[in-house]
């Protein structure tokens, strides 16, 4: 069965807050993850993510404060903070 080219969406739990995230491709492909800039949203890379999802597993994270994900509680939005979302705690359920 051959694997929808539509992006799939879905939601994590890091240190007490959500993070929404959209992926593209195999689950079993190598992961690419797409950070967006300041003002920005994973649907921002919706084109270039449709273009690697053949061989790798694309995701795409709304940075916390942005998109659909929750601002951060502590109000914490340095780039040490937002590389932890990346971390041990945040994990996407594949």
């Amino acid at each position: 069965m051959a694997l929808s080219s539509e992006p799939r969406e879905g939601t994590v739990s890091s240190r007490g807050f959500a993070l929404h995230y959209v992926e593209w491709g195999a689950p079993t492909a190598p992961p690419l993850f797409l950070l967006h800039g300041i003002t920005g949203h994973a649907r921002t890379w919706d084109t270039l993510a449709e273009a690697l999802a053949p061989q790798w597993h694309v995701l795409a994270l709304d940075q916390r404060g942005n998109g659909d994900s929750e601002a951060a509680p502590d109000g914490d939005y340095t780039t040490g903070a937002m590389a932890d979302d990346l971390g041990s705690r945040a994990r996407c359920p594949r």
